[in-house]
């Protein structure tokens, strides 16, 4: 079976594992649940498998076959199960400092640490050991590419290093964040149900929940394309390879589409994601738009 390396890694940490009616890995004494999609069938009940995890405060995480090649995902992988098993080593954030850069300067970083790798942004917050500089968490933030015209900005990323675990990490970044640009009224902020499932988002302003109130609005489905042979773009350069696996694009919908026609891509489905907004103190969401409060005094 293609998930044996985390059945393995499970049972060397003394986990009970089994697969269940579903075909799932399932790890008891963490509640963790392993799910391998099937590209081919276009998993068009993920949705439903994701949230019947969910709803028995299981987590749930996708693994996708053309995943398992990368190395730097498959790590990943083991680190979600790892970090269920109490396998890591706690920083406290306080012992951080956070610090700006260009966002493609951790390009690498997210890379390493995040399943989907770098996107795109314009500045990386980083939380850095105080006396080695090491860098052990970051946040990078940019245009609402998705919430286009409805946001102010985007956590483009989210990543922390690979074994350990920040504690108050992500409220210190989030209150850096705000302070940093307070030009900002909102800024979203996606959880892809793949691999999360967005509990511990509700504690992005422990550090100061005067700065503003994090809404966890209701998730959404979503779909990534197989590519199933190499296929070139109009201009003739080399667009997808075989094999490849990536997510939606819906700036070149109609070539995606004709490739699903000539057989050349296969539509995957996925439970999608949480979409998390926070709105600044001195605003208010209201039917789905970034209002300022009445009662606010320039």
């Amino acid at each position: 079976m293609k998930l044996d390396f985390l059945k393995d890694e499970a049972e060397q940490n003394y986990l009970f594992t089994f697969i269940n009616e579903n075909g799932d890995l399932e790890i008891k004494g963490y509640d963790l649940v392993f799910h391998l999609a099937n590209l081919f069938n276009g998993e068009k009940d993920s949705a439903r498998r994701w949230k019947n995890y969910y709803d028995q405060n299981k987590r749930c995480v996708f693994v996708y076959p053309p995943y398992l090649e990368n190395p730097n995902k498959v790590n990943v992988y083991k680190n979600i199960l790892l970090y269920h098993c109490g396998i890591r080593k706690r920083i406290f954030a306080r012992n951080t400092v956070c610090k700006v850069y260009n966002a493609i300067d951790f390009k690498d970083f997210f890379t390493e640490n995040n399943i989907e790798g770098y996107r795109t942004a314009k500045k990386a917050y980083v939380l850095e050991d105080k006396k080695t500089g090491e860098p052990y968490m970051a946040y990078s933030l940019g245009h609402a590419y998705f919430g286009k015209g409805l946001y102010d900005a985007e956590i483009a990323r989210g990543a922390c290093k690979l074994g350990y675990q920040i504690v108050g990490g992500a409220s210190k970044i989030w209150k850096h964040i705000l302070e940093d640009n307070p030009e900002i009224n909102s800024i979203v902020y996606y959880v892809d149900r793949r691999e999360y499932d967005g509990r511990s988002i509700g504690h992005l302003m422990d550090s100061d929940n005067s700065l503003g109130t994090v809404y966890q609005m209701k998730g959404s489905t979503s779909f990534m394309n197989y590519w199933v042979n190499d296929v070139y773009g109009k201009d003739g350069a080399l667009w997808h390879k075989a094999g490849e696996y990536k997510n939606r694009e819906a700036n070149r919908n109609q070539e995606v589409q004709a490739a699903y026609k000539r057989g050349d891509a296969v539509c995957v489905h996925n439970p999608g994601s949480f979409t998390n907004l926070f709105v600044r103190e001195g605003f208010e969401l209201v039917n789905g738009r970034i209002l300022r409060c009445r009662n606010t005094i320039l």
